[in-house]
């Protein structure tokens, strides 16, 4: 990203955190919010350490629920990232 804004239109992160989609169809609505500002963005597959529910998940996870999103608010470890989708 370097200098580009952010969605809200400030350089930085908001929080410390990346959102994850739970499905295809969230994948897809997060895709298209971005595609606003940043015109082609990648899609990426994480596997976690741990399946768990998002709405009933254990209090020691390092994740929350914003606005509806899950958000991981750890490092995730590159062995655990795929790429799925890139637009080039």
């Amino acid at each position: 990203m370097g200098t580009e804004h952010n969605i809200p239109g400030a350089i930085g992160a908001e929080q410390a955190g990346i959102f994850l989609s739970r499905d295809r169809e969230e994948a897809r609505w997060f895709v298209a919010m971005g595609r606003h500002l940043h015109g082609e963005l990648d899609v990426w597959e994480v596997t976690l350490a741990h399946d768990f529910d998002a709405e009933d998940r254990p209090l020691d996870m390092p994740c929350r629920i914003i606005d509806g999103f899950l958000c991981w608010t750890q490092p995730i470890e590159p062995t655990r990232i795929r790429l799925l989708r890139s637009p080039s």
